[in-house]
């Protein structure tokens, strides 16, 4: 739902506000599939004789993929912003230059 997120955006001006729904969607996706994974290696590490250092080791694992998803899409979402208020911004420091050379 992520890559989706990221090529609607490019497509077109409705494309970018999809693209934020395929965000919140891929969040939800990367986030019960993380708390599924750690409540099962919780409930059956005892059943799959799993040490308690190899549990925490694999939700470590599962902790660190959901925290580069949530770093990726901050960056991305973050780039998407800058983007969006630097072509205001320049909108508006255009409007007050064009102001300032009349007087």
């Amino acid at each position: 739902a992520t890559g989706i997120g990221v090529i609607s955006y490019v497509q077109s001006d409705m494309g970018q506000e999809a693209a934020y729904g395929f965000f919140i969607l891929g969040g939800v996706c990367v986030s019960y599939g993380s708390a599924s994974y750690l409540a099962n290696l919780v409930l059956l590490r005892r059943p799959m004789m799993l040490s308690f250092s190899g549990a925490m080791l694999s939700g470590a694992a599962v902790l660190s993929l959901g925290l580069f998803w949530v770093c990726a899409i901050s960056l991305y979402i973050g780039r998407l912003e800058v983007e969006i208020v630097r072509d205001d911004t320049c909108e508006e420091c255009k409007d007050k230059d064009d102001g300032k050379s009349e007087k």
